[in-house]
């Protein structure tokens, strides 16, 4: 467990883990973070390669075509109403506020994206938050890929600092390496939204019991069964100790969960990339701890230095759990195929 009054009270503790997870020393100190955003800002406009995402999509060296965009945006009625190029709101609202009410549309999506029959469509959101369907299977992990990899491509095209990136193998590089990171973080975001603290809760509603093994089927294979055995072990025991329960003692908000999916995505340690695009990464991950400390000054919270701290150290168990999540992933055969619609992300990931 973390005990959230004692996790932060050193700072140079802190800082420390945070080198350990691969992030620049600017970012965590805490004391520069209000002097330097409109710095950022600056720098962030300055830099940017295309007044709209448009532009950037007619670019000869983006990886997503004209057509894979309409082709998405006529399939898919909700994502018209998505405006790709944020920038003017953002700067005036707040990246991390626009991202939380994009968010809540997304999660709507995701339900109906995720639905089985009519039946499960039609019912209010509200009500199928608490219908939980039963224990989780491989085979939930590989239709959840499925669509989070639609949705975190939709978001990832809403941060203009990805847009500004010329690199098309850079910008697949970053695709690639965040995939199960989004993945893993909405499943934890999700039980902590439901407030549920003695199971995961897969943003399906399938769930994880630590120690409840399902049955074994009787043709079920020994690989299967020891995907199992990963899945309802002792990780997922140390996923909700470390991550789900703190997160719900701390009421973790949707804004503090935003931050941390672009501090992740901003934070790709041990990839190779272009000396332009680490500039942009660099300044992006900056910006992404600026906004924060912005959306807490905006939301009026108190305590907001010991609030970012601990956010932050919730770096290091992801890691950990994602390590794990990648081993389980890689026994399921049918894991990492998209449906025949979304083939062009398949080949962006592939590059």
């Amino acid at each position: 467990m973390l005990i959230l009054d004692a996790r932060c009270a050193c700072r140079a503790c802190r800082l420390k883990k945070c080198e350990e997870m691969g992030m620049d020393r600017k970012v965590v100190q805490l004391k520069r973070l209000h002097e330097t955003y409109q710095k950022s800002m600056i720098k962030i406009n300055s830099r940017r390669m295309a007044t709209n995402s448009t532009e950037f999509i007619n670019n000869p060296l983006s990886t997503i075509s004209n057509n894979d965009r309409s082709e998405m945006r006529r399939d898919d009625p909700s994502v018209s109403s998505y405006d790709y190029d944020v920038s003017s709101v953002s700067q005036e609202k707040g990246l991390i506020a626009c991202l939380v009410d994009d968010y809540k549309k997304q999660r709507e999506r995701r339900r109906m994206m995720l639905c089985q029959c009519v039946e499960e469509i039609i019912v209010d959101e509200t009500e199928s938050e608490g219908m939980l369907k039963g224990p989780a299977s491989t085979l939930d992990y590989v239709d959840i890929f499925k669509v989070q990899v639609v949705l975190m491509h939709e978001w990832v095209l809403r941060l203009e600092e990805f847009n500004a990136i010329e690199d098309p193998f850079d910008k697949s590089k970053l695709l690639r390496r965040f995939t199960l990171r989004y993945m893993l973080l909405d499943n934890i975001f999700h039980a902590v939204e439901l407030g549920v603290r003695d199971r995961i809760i897969l943003v399906n509603n399938t769930y994880i019991i630590p120690g409840n093994f399902p049955n074994n089927m009787p043709d079920e294979t020994e690989i299967s069964q020891t995907i199992k055995r990963m899945m309802y072990g002792e990780r997922s025991a140390q996923l909700i100790d470390e991550l789900i329960a703190p997160m719900v003692d701390m009421n973790f908000t949707i804004g503090e969960f935003m931050a941390l999916r672009l501090i992740t995505f901003w934070n790709p340690y041990g990839v190779t990339f272009s000396p332009q695009t680490k500039k942009t990464i660099e300044m992006a991950r900056n910006r992404a701890v600026n906004e924060l400390y912005r959306w807490y000054s905006d939301q009026h919270f108190e305590s907001i230095d010991i609030r970012l701290g601990n956010l932050l150290l919730l770096l290091c168990p992801i890691t950990e759990q994602l390590h794990y999540m990648t081993e389980i992933v890689k026994l399921i055969p049918s894991f990492g195929t998209l449906n025949e619609r979304d083939s062009y992300l398949q080949n962006i990931l592939a590059t």
